[in-house]
């Protein structure tokens, strides 16, 4: 593949981060020298603001991050949203109505003005989620309250996302359709994640704000992900890249597969395909 590209785009987890929730050297190295080229890198990720605090020190390599699954953009330079889309208050309300009287066994965690927002007890129980990977994350970045739905009225937040976790993947078509007459969207990045954002929103909304931001078409766009979040975004972009540990289905999406997370899949993208090496 020849052709010119001015951006690449990355989800994060299970893309640019390693099973260590790490970024290599390699991929590093590689983010650098395609700033170095004049080259755009941006990130989507479904992540809040907050948890990717440990993340900072890339943020003077990238223009842009899209953030909440497609809700927010940001930009790191600024350190300040640029755009963002948020559920209308009655909808959010029906959400936390509906779902309370689901299984007691879930944990909530929302996003309000970029900012991941969750219950506190639930914390240490992530494990039983399926998350442990996040818990350190959750423990040292994210806001946590004695009890999400009574903080949410309380507050009277607006809200980009609302991401339900339970512990059975199993259990989470059923839970999805109690909502599907409402105007939502839904996506995971996990098994056990239930994301919920606005109607029609989906990673290539934010991008489109990217595109419009940063002078580019998605014709000029290299999109890189491993899940079904990221689906939208593989297909719509002038190549969209499926990491070697993503879904079948991910890979069913994409224009070329490059090596998985744990063997600097980004970096070969970069060199590869952004920067023909």
């Amino acid at each position: 593949m020849n052709k010119e590209y001015k951006m690449v785009v990355f989800d994060m987890d299970g893309t640019l981060l390693n099973p260590k929730k790490k970024i290599t050297p390699g991929v590093r190295k590689a983010m650098e020298d395609a700033v170095e080229a004049g080259k755009h890198v941006v990130v989507a990720t479904g992540r809040a603001i907050n948890e990717v605090n440990e993340y900072r020190d890339i943020f003077p390599l990238l223009s842009l991050i899209v953030f909440a699954g497609g809700s927010v953009v940001f930009d790191p330079k600024k350190d300040e949203i640029i755009w963002s889309r948020q559920f209308e208050k009655e909808v959010a309300d029906e959400i936390f109505e509906i779902s309370h009287d689901w299984d007691s066994d879930k944990m909530y965690y929302i996003l309000s003005d970029g900012m991941g927002i969750t219950e506190l007890e639930q914390v240490d129980n992530m494990a039983h989620y399926h998350l442990a990977p996040y818990q350190n994350t959750f423990k040292n970045h994210i806001i946590q309250v004695p009890e999400i739905k009574n903080y949410y009225y309380q507050e009277a937040l607006n809200l980009e996302k609302i991401n339900i976790f339970l512990p059975d993947a199993a259990k989470r078509p059923a839970f999805e359709q109690t909502l599907a007459h409402l105007p939502v969207a839904f996506a995971s990045s996990e098994p056990t994640c239930m994301e919920i954002t606005p109607e029609g929103i989906s990673k290539i909304d934010g991008l489109k704000v990217v595109a419009n931001h940063l002078g580019a078409t998605f014709e000029e766009m290299i999109t890189v992900g491993d899940a079904s979040n990221d689906l939208t975004m593989l297909r719509v972009a002038g190549c969209g890249v499926a990491m070697g540990n993503g879904t079948a289905e991910a890979k069913e999406a994409a224009d070329y597969v490059t090596a998985d997370n744990e063997h600097d899949g980004c970096a070969e993208v970069i060199y590869k395909l952004l920067l023909n090496r």
